[in-house]
């Protein structure tokens, strides 16, 4: 096994303070989902493709770092994935937004021997990748435009549920949230099989029990059909004011950028910016974006921005 090279989690800001699990692949969790490889990883999970021995089907595995504080993303996430759960539609996946969400088809909390605390688990069903990966094998990441309109169009499906029914507020929309929905299992069956013939070798820390696994792709897929996923961020739109931020300097609305309350329409400049994709270039620094804005806000907006600044 490799010894002291930094690959995935372990190159995030503040990696040795969170405590990620330590999944190894062959695992069993539950005594109902086998680890099969790992899938990909962020701030607050790594997701694995795993086997559930129960429904003899592929699912994905989402395990959190243990939450250190009651305001962590993963209490979060985890809290408003039951609370969606709970809508009385929920399981009527064919209603329009639903079949655009990712939701968990199981939560359960797993002991950290190592990491002396309480671990989240969801199982939902595998997708594809996200729109950031898909604008990486584009020409200056621009998307043909028949797929950005029939994946925003499908998009605003998922939003109108959570505004219309749920009462809630995504508040994190970005390319890296924005899954593709895989037309079969066929790519899963395929990592399966490269695992089988090429195993995956972790790196391990000096203690040998934290391994690090490298993710295996899936294959890319123009589906059209996004799904809305990454729920750590996500804020009731009653009941309280909303002033903090998570999303991409790029992806904030006017009011989040500019210190004001912020309600369902952040969700729906979001979603604008996506289409910017398709051709508009709006600038990646956050005095770029905010320069922009000023140019499509009028004074009376500024004078806001300002006097909430003060």
């Amino acid at each position: 096994m490799a010894e002291g090279a930094t690959i995935e989690e372990q190159s995030l800001p503040r990696y040795h303070e969170r405590r990620y699990y330590p999944v190894k692949i062959g695992d069993v969790f539950k005594n109902q989902y086998r680890v099969i490889a790992k899938l990909g990883y962020g701030a607050y999970s790594t997701v694995w493709l795993a086997w559930d021995q129960r429904t003899k089907q592929y699912t994905s595995l989402k395990v959190c770092v243990s939450p250190d504080t009651e305001s962590s993303p993963v209490l979060n996430e985890i809290n408003m994935l039951r609370r969606l759960k709970g809508f009385p539609d929920t399981e009527q996946r064919e209603l329009p937004g639903i079949g655009f969400t990712r939701l968990a088809d199981d939560i359960f909390e797993i002991d950290g021997a190592f990491t002396n605390g309480r671990h989240y688990c969801s199982a939902s069903w595998p997708d594809g990748q996200s729109i950031r990966v898909l604008q990486e094998t584009f020409l200056d990441a621009i998307l043909p435009k028949l797929l950005v309109k029939s994946f925003i169009h499908r998009l605003w499906f998922s939003v109108n549920w959570f505004h219309s029914t749920c009462g809630i507020i995504h508040a994190d929309i970005s390319p890296q949230n924005v899954l593709m929905q895989l037309e079969d299992h066929s790519s899963l069956s395929d990592i399966e099989d490269q695992e089988l013939l090429n195993p995956s070798v972790p790196v391990t820390t000096t203690n040998g029990v934290a391994p690090v696994y490298r993710s295996r792709r899936n294959k890319l897929e123009l589906s059209g059909f996004p799904v809305l996923t990454d729920f750590g961020q996500m804020r009731l739109a009653e009941g309280q004011i909303n002033r903090d931020w998570w999303t991409p300097d790029l992806y904030r609305a006017p009011e989040v950028l500019s210190g004001l309350p912020w309600e369902y329409p952040v969700d729906v400049w979001s979603i604008g910016v996506l289409v910017s994709v398709s051709g508009i270039v709006i600038g990646s620094s956050r005095a770029s974006h905010v320069g922009v804005i000023h140019l499509i806000t009028s004074p009376s907006w500024r004078r806001r921005a300002v006097a909430a600044s003060d």
